[in-house]
């Protein structure tokens, strides 16, 4: 195929992948409940593993609110082959890539149905830019209260978005998101 034939069939995919993603979320029934760091004991991260300098990022943020003894489900999405095979899975971190979704991105297998499942106090997205799998993950995974970087199209599925313009890196992202989740709801801790 021809770079312009991908470029359309890849456009029509993440067509169809807004329109099953827009017309399933209609059915979730949710009450968010507004949650900060100290408030939650079951915390899930998602992110895009685009880097190694990613996920060391994220593994050292893991690292420092993990020190209340928390529980921490960590997700990251690989789409380089040759990163996914020098990343494995542990205790904290899973990954998945794009064969762990169907044609319109809506997740399969087990790992990410477990993850989707698992009833967070508090999910916090990561991920730097949009992408229609990771959409789909978050908007679907049980949380009672979900973050993420602002994104106008995004913001049906989160409770709370935080706007990084200013500064659009993970690092940056990261320190927001820990303030915020830090200082939110503070005098019901």
């Amino acid at each position: 195929m021809r770079d312009g034939e991908l470029k359309i069939i890849s456009v029509i995919r993440k067509k169809a992948a807004q329109y099953f993603l827009e017309r399933d979320y209609k059915t979730v029934k949710r009450k968010p409940e507004v949650r900060n760091l100290a408030q939650s004991k079951n915390i899930g991260i998602l992110f895009e593993v685009r880097t190694k300098e990613d996920f060391d990022t994220v593994r050292f943020f893991v690292s420092q609110i993990k020190e209340r003894y928390r529980k921490i489900t960590v997700l990251g999405y690989v789409s380089k082959k040759e990163l996914l095979q020098t990343l494995k899975s542990d205790n904290e971190f899973d990954f998945i890539s794009k064969t762990d979704f169907n044609w319109y991105y809506k997740p399969q297998g087990y790992v990410i149905k477990n993850f989707m499942s698992d009833g967070f106090d508090l999910l916090i997205d990561l991920a730097m830019r949009e992408h229609p799998a990771l959409i789909h993950v978050a908007a679907f995974t049980e949380a009672k209260f979900k973050v993420a970087r602002f994104d106008e199209k995004q913001k049906q599925f989160f409770d709370l978005m935080i706007d990084i313009k200013k500064d659009n890196t993970l690092k940056y992202l990261i320190n927001q998101i820990k303030h915020y989740i830090t200082t939110i709801n503070e005098q019901y801790s």
